[in-house]
């Protein structure tokens, strides 16, 4: 498996060799932070979940996770965002859906009034 790592500007070509479903070696890295990324986007790769949520009133909240989530749980949760609608007012970091995969929230990332 070939990755570009994200975590600093360097940008360093990464290559995963899998054996029997387990990583046998990351070649690439230029530091022990792309070794990590490699094994987390290999083994478990999460993202953080950006999107809007509607308002009572058909305002858009603009809205995120407060930690990444297993990426293949995405839709999952995007179907549990899409039944809510929130009431106003709501603040910068209001919880607006609270668990909504193990300890992840979801959180507003805009005041609307």
């Amino acid at each position: 498996m070939e990755l570009v790592c994200i975590v600093c500007p360097v940008s360093c070509n990464l290559e995963v060799v899998m054996e029997d479903g387990k990583i046998k070696e990351i070649k690439g890295a230029g530091c022990k932070r792309g070794v990590k990324y490699a094994e987390e986007e290999t083994i478990c790769p999460k993202r953080t979940l950006t999107t809007t949520i509607r308002t009572t009133d058909n305002r858009m909240v603009p809205v995120r996770s407060d930690k990444p989530l297993p990426k293949d749980r995405v839709f999952e949760v995007m179907e549990k965002i899409n039944k809510v609608k929130c009431v106003p007012p709501v603040r910068i970091g209001d919880i607006i859906l609270e668990k909504v995969y193990e300890d992840v929230n979801i959180i507003a990332t805009r005041n609307i009034g």
